[in-house]
């Protein structure tokens, strides 16, 4: 991290407080962050929030697709299944996050199972979820290319974002939490992660917990369960993409900035 005295930031403080000065436009991802360059004077006519946008369609849910990779993996077709797209660690929780997977185990019970798609070393990750209790027919864990993530995606139940917090993350918008939401998954996500938060409390599509407020992670788990119950929660939660993490977004942020103007 630099120093408040390192040229580094002090260059880049400098060009920031340019382009908030000079620039046509602002596309921030979180509509909290618009609204603190609005509060350091940035008018809000020049500042479109522009979430990272996700594909809706290319993750839209897929039945077969859900029996097959299942019938893979050796899950029945009644277990309850969570799923992890990304890292551990870094931004993300990392012995937190393993807590939390047993959490969710322990609620749902023996036939709950997880897959895990991440980078990290899969010999390390399956260590640590048997130090958490998980037998190695529970869980699944590979590095995965991008273009079989909707896959493992249809066959899992709801999705978990275990993103650490801190005062920046209110203005990131996590791309796992839209492809996710496109997929038609509940997330279960940290409190104070971007606008995602808030969404999950107004909206649906979710639940938060807070490790500060331990008592948390047991209601939110609960509330995925019965989000679960809903035969229409997947369509309920797709709504929430498209709303939120479509490419229209983007689409209509560059027309307005970038589209000839008339005369």
């Amino acid at each position: 991290m630099w120093k408040s005295y390192d040229p580094r930031y002090l260059f880049q403080r400098y060009w920031e407080k340019k382009q908030k000065q000079l620039a046509l436009g602002l596309l921030p991802v979180a509509e909290n962050y618009r609204q603190q360059l609005i509060r350091e004077g940035v008018s809000g006519e020049r500042i479109v929030t522009v979430p990272c946008s996700v594909d809706v369609a290319a993750f839209k849910f897929d039945e077969a697709r859900r029996k097959q990779v299942r019938e893979q993996l050796g899950f029945a077709s009644t277990a309850p299944v969570g799923i992890y797209v990304g890292k551990f660690g870094d931004i993300y929780y990392d012995t937190e996050a393993f807590d939390l997977f047993k959490a969710a185990a322990d609620h749902f019970g023996p036939a709950f199972r997880l897959i895990i798609l991440t980078p990290n070393p899969p010999a390390e990750v399956r260590s640590k979820l048997a130090r958490v209790g998980f037998s190695k027919d529970e869980v699944f864990v590979v590095k995965a290319p991008h273009a079989d993530v909707p896959g493992y995606l249809s066959a899992a139940d709801f999705a978990f974002a275990p993103i650490k917090p801190a005062p920046c993350r209110l203005f990131c918008s996590p791309i796992k939490v839209g492809e996710y939401w496109a997929a038609g998954l509940p997330v279960l996500l940290t409190e104070g992660v971007g606008d995602d938060s808030a969404i999950i409390r107004q909206e649906g599509g979710g639940a938060v917990f807070n490790l500060d407020q331990p008592s948390s992670v047991p209601a939110a788990i609960k509330q995925i369960a019965v989000l679960l119950q809903s035969p229409n929660y997947r369509q309920h939660t797709v709504k929430l993409a498209e709303r939120h993490r479509s490419l229209d977004r983007a689409t209509l942020a560059y027309a307005k900035f970038f589209a000839p103007q008339a005369v």
